[in-house]
């Protein structure tokens, strides 16, 4: 084989290994903007849960008072999404914290614009990954907006998403 030769199949190897390589396809990553309805009005606490279809990449979320979460580095591709409430059930109203302040015990509510903390019951089947049908297909690398609208046992629900470069 020419010195050539030998030059030449050393290019052409280094370009298919090269392209195999770059082939090989590791977690993909997006970022996630969204609000959560249920019956219409924003979900006003709780958590969003996104995880990918093989159970290998979770991310969590809080809710703010508007039904309002952001999430970055979330799984890109088929994901489930899981919405929970439970989290906020225990904490404080202000009206219930002003109450026990009068009767003198140290009481303090969250501040509900910073994190939702009103607690509002939904169907437990969307607190749960075996159980949610909310699916949705994330789009690598940009922004992925998302409006859950979750229904009381018994109605339908329907979800949007809308991808969208950064």
């Amino acid at each position: 084989m020419s010195e050539y030769s030998r030059w030449a199949a050393g290019v052409i190897a280094a370009v298919v290994l090269g392209t195999v390589a770059g082939c090989s396809k590791g977690p993909q990553f997006c970022d996630v903007k969204g609000k959560v309805l249920y019956n219409g009005k924003p979900l006003p606490g709780g958590t969003v849960q996104i995880t990918d279809e093989a159970d290998t990449q979770m991310v969590f979320a809080d809710l703010n008072i508007d039904g309002e979460f952001r999430i970055s580095r979330a799984p890109a591709g088929l994901v489930r999404v899981v919405v929970r409430t439970e989290s906020v059930k225990t904490l404080l109203d202000p009206r219930t914290a002003k109450m026990l302040q009068r009767m003198g015990v140290a009481a303090a509510a969250p501040d509900p614009k910073e994190k939702g903390n009103i607690y509002v019951p939904i169907p437990a089947k969307y607190g749960d990954r075996d159980t949610t049908d909310l699916k949705f297909e994330l789009k690598p690398n940009q922004l992925n907006e998302l409006t859950i609208e979750l229904k009381a046992a018994g109605q339908d629900h329907s979800r949007h998403a809308r991808g969208r470069s950064n």
